[in-house]
């Protein structure tokens, strides 16, 4: 990815990058048991294998790939995905932010396919075309399961999340700094019973 680099003070803090009150949020929601699905691999990573059963996260930058995996080489319940941007641009699944900007990224999302549904507790939507991740996510999420979705106060995201807001029993919005002093929002969606 041109211009990409891999941030070594953001993954060394241990920290998720995502709204102080979203990460103190899931440090009392996530349990032991968890089952967690991560699009978006970093330090959310790490924490989160601390608190739950076990983490698969897809990571599309091969760069970090490599050093997440080399880090998460001892630690049995993390599983990295790596899945490069397409070669054939797939209409919908075209980044439009940051240094993947024009990148296809249709088997990125779809890594959560070769899961049952039903299957997590636990899903983070914090890489590419997050919206079409959102609509693969919810069948895979159990009951009472949790989407937490980063950057909701970018507008095509929050505008995307309303849409789907009847899907899910209850959505909360945590507005706030991430370890780095970005402003951002974080937001929960519940499953519906």
């Amino acid at each position: 990815m041109k211009g990409k680099k891999v941030n070594y003070p953001l993954l060394d803090t241990g920290v998720p990058a995502m709204s102080d009150p979203s990460v103190h949020f899931l440090s009392t929601h996530i349990q032991p048991n968890h089952v967690v699905f991560e699009w978006g691999s970093g330090a959310s990573t790490f924490w989160l294998a601390q608190r739950c059963n076990t983490i698969w996260s897809a990571e599309y930058f091969e760069d970090f790939y490599d050093v997440l995996k080399e880090r998460s080489e001892n630690i049995s319940n993390i599983h990295l995905i790596f899945q490069p941007p397409d070669k054939i641009a797939r209409d919908g699944y075209i980044a439009t932010h940051s240094s993947a900007k024009g990148y296809s990224f249709y088997n990125f999302a779809h890594t959560v396919d070769k899961f049952r549904d039903n299957y997590f507790d636990i899903i983070i939507i914090d890489g590419r075309v997050r919206n079409r991740c959102l609509d693969l996510a919810m069948p895979k999420l159990r009951q009472n399961g949790i989407i937490v979705f980063d950057d909701t106060n970018r507008k095509p995201y929050m505008d995307y999340l309303m849409g789907y807001a009847d899907k899910f029993k209850k959505v909360m919005h945590f507005e706030g700094q991430t370890i780095d002093k970005k402003q951002t929002t974080t937001s929960v969606l519940y499953k519906k019973l």
